[in-house]
């Protein structure tokens, strides 16, 4: 797991400095292709080591919602404090919840340690499910 943690963080970096430059009308194609590639590149590597780290956690908490390839987990926008990533509670993909006060959950992938959490922008819930070793 320790190289999928610095993968993870690999691709965040690039990630945050893509965004930049999406933003640049001149810049937008060439950033847009660079990102899609490294997430292809994340999704081939590990997805399939995901794979069942991701059921496990989908089958207790929203058995009844598909499994997407782990890239569809990162964040749209990542900020960076005290050389942490987190992101925004309104980030991740969203989830149908069966055992939790609120309905709608949005699960997200964070770096280093590499983690899969719950949040859910409304009751401001952030909750670690899994954590690499």
């Amino acid at each position: 797991m320790h190289a999928f943690n610095q993968d993870l963080q690999e691709l965040i970096e690039i990630k945050t400095k893509e965004i930049t430059l999406l933003e640049i009308p001149e810049h937008h194609t060439l950033a847009a292709k660079i990102l899609d590639r490294k997430v292809s590149y994340f999704n081939e590597k590990y997805n399939l080591a995901m794979q069942n780290i991701m059921f496990e956690i989908y089958d207790e908490l929203c058995p009844d919602d598909e499994v997407k390839p782990i890239g569809e987990y990162l964040a749209d926008h990542y900020t960076k404090s005290s050389g942490t990533y987190d992101a925004p509670l309104s980030e991740g993909v969203a989830v149908h919840l069966d055992d939790y006060s609120f309905t709608e959950g949005r699960l997200l992938l964070l770096p280093d340690p590499a983690r899969i959490v719950l949040q859910n922008f409304e009751t401001q819930h952030r909750e670690i499910l899994w954590q690499a070793a």
